[in-house]
C-alpha cells in the first residue's frame, strides 16, 4: 500500500505557523485519527488529542482534508480544548 504524500495550502500553513502546530502532528492525525468523520463532500475531519507543548495541556487537532488520486491536500486546521465536543467517549 502505497502512503499519499500529505500538502498543505497556503491556508493551511498559516494556520501551522499562527497555532504553532508543528507539520508532523498534522501528519499523525491524518495517518492516525482517534476519529474520521465525512464533512462536506468531499472533504473530511481528522480528529486526534494530544499534549501541546506551547499551553502545556491536553489538547485535541482538527484536520479538514480533501483527497484525490495523488495527495491528501490540508484546507484547514485548528486546535481545542473541547476534547469533549468532538470526541465522543
Amino acid at each position: 500500500m502505497t502512503v499519499k504524500p500529505i500538502r498543505f495550502t497556503s491556508h493551511a500553513e498559516d494556520n501551522l505557523k499562527a497555532r504553532s502546530i508543528s507539520p508532523e502532528e498534522i501528519e499523525e492525525t491524518i495517518r492516525n485519527p482517534d476519529r474520521e468523520e465525512d464533512a462536506r463532500p468531499p472533504r473530511r475531519v481528522a480528529s486526534r488529542q494530544y499534549f501541546d507543548d506551547v499551553l502545556n495541556k491536553e489538547m485535541l487537532l482538527r484536520v479538514i482534508t480533501e483527497e484525490d488520486d495523488e495527495c491528501i491536500s490540508v484546507i484547514t486546521l485548528y486546535k481545542t480544548s473541547k476534547i469533549t465536543k468532538y470526541l465522543v467517549p
